[in-house]
């Protein structure tokens, strides 16, 4: 790496000093102290800051614990052995571009080395470490993502982030479509920014390179489309995002189903109104399932966990097989039996928005109480039971004991352990006689 460069700023405080309370975290000045110790410079940047600064302005409280990345003067193994100097422990996350974790107390912050690109290629950059704090800036996103907070609170504003941020302007640092093939995935962030701060417009000449650069997320990983769309879609604006970016024609780039916009937006306003906390999968399922495959194929995409790749097969279930909505209306024991008790919920909800009916309907809020409340009888008989009155082991048993909780569920569970013995016992001779 070269050797450091004449440190440059340009600083603004039209704001006066930012009033973060996180600001006064023994654990961030602690790390601000060991980095003090060893001759260097510490700032926070990004997005605890841009955060606090926008609450600022709506009038809002500050976040309450936010994810507070560093930015500092010190190489990394400056930045390592003065952690370590100072009783911290550290987590060699990202050395090669800079970054070390810092665990200071309970929390942890991301450190970086202030850089510079030397080379980029659409996705990963080889970087040269600086003391220049507005060449740092220059390289990064957003306007609003390069303002910077010293330990005091005083706001440092190298590429007008304050001006953008005041005027709820999200716009990229420089000639927008440079930064993007620079790196692909600001694309992604782009739209992840607006669905956090829905409040906030994208600068046309931002939307406008987007479109035109679209063709570069072929080349994202299916990891970190997952994460800027599980982010995405847990934002107040998802659905306005996801909008733009069907109309931009990044969702085909990245997502290759049939948008259900629609449907999104049903499914938000019943979470909304349910008091659910926002749902990366069901709403993704919402938004893009139209057919049983393509929760697979979704899946796939996004390299979902074995987790979230079972709830979106059974969501998808669900929403694909048109029956179930006046079915479980009719018999919801019979349509929620399969299911967990937090995938009978998701059902209904998909269900309820699939149905088109308003979030408030009275029909869906009694579907929706009983799904958050009922818990599924135990099916009374067992193999055994059936192997004593006479029936064989194998496949030919396993497809008798299905039959029987087929006639216990369409009897909507009434059927007792009795009547089932018989209706069995019926089946098996009438077997045997054949």
């Amino acid at each position: 790496m070269t050797q450091p460069t004449r440190p440059s700023d340009t600083i603004i405080t039209p704001m006066g000093r930012v009033a973060a309370p996180w600001l006064a975290w023994p654990e961030l000045l602690a790390v601000f102290d060991a980095l003090a110790a060893a001759g260097h410079e510490a700032r926070v940047v990004g997005g605890a800051l841009r955060d606090t600064l926008r609450a600022h302005r709506l009038g809002q409280p500050p976040p309450h614990d936010p994810d507070i990345d560093v930015a500092t003067t010190a190489q990394p193994s400056v930045v390592d052995a003065a952690a370590i100097a100072a009783g911290l422990e550290t987590r060699p996350t990202g050395i090669s571009h800079g970054t070390v974790t810092i665990l200071s107390g309970r929390q942890t912050f991301e450190t970086t080395t202030l850089r510079s690109d030397l080379n980029t290629d659409g996705r990963m950059a080889e970087v040269v470490f600086t003391q220049d704090w507005l060449g740092d800036a220059q390289r990064r996103d957003f306007t609003v993502n390069a303002i910077y907070s010293d330990r005091h609170g005083e706001v440092y504003d190298p590429v007008g982030g304050l001006s953008d941020l005041q005027n709820g302007v999200i716009r990229f640092i420089g000639e927008p479509r440079d930064r993007i093939r620079e790196d692909y995935l600001r694309t992604l962030r782009m739209f992840r920014l607006s669905a956090a701060m829905p409040e906030f417009v994208r600068d046309p000449s931002a939307n406008l390179a987007v479109t035109a650069e679209h063709n570069g997320l072929k080349r994202l990983s299916g990891e970190r489309i997952r994460k800027e769309m599980f982010s995405l879609m847990c934002g107040p604006g998802a659905c306005d995002a996801f909008d733009a970016m069907r109309c931009a024609g990044v969702l085909t780039k990245l997502l290759p189903f049939a948008p259900q916009p629609q449907r999104l937006r049903r499914t938000v306003q019943i979470e909304h109104d349910l008091r659910r906390p926002p749902d990366p999968v069901l709403r993704l399922v919402a938004a893009c399932i139209a057919d049983p495959s393509d929760a697979s194929r979704l899946a796939s995409r996004l390299k979902l966990s074995r987790l979230e790749r079972r709830a979106a097969l059974d969501l998808a279930h669900v929403v694909c097989d048109r029956t179930l909505r006046a079915h479980i209306q009719l018999a919801p024991r019979d349509v929620l039996y399969d299911l967990s008790p937090d995938q009978r919920e998701r059902a209904v909800i998909l269900l309820h928005a699939d149905d088109g009916a308003p979030p408030d309907s009275p029909k869906w809020q009694d579907i929706h109480r009983f799904a958050r409340n009922w818990r599924p009888p135990e099916f009374p008989i067992a193999a055994r039971d059936l192997i004593r009155l006479g029936a064989e082991p194998g496949p030919t048993l396993g497809n008798l004991v299905r039959d029987i909780q087929t006639l216990w569920r369409k009897s909507d569970f009434s059927l007792q352990r009795d009547q089932l013995l018989e209706l069995a016992a019926q089946q098996i001779n009438r077997s045997n006689d054949s």
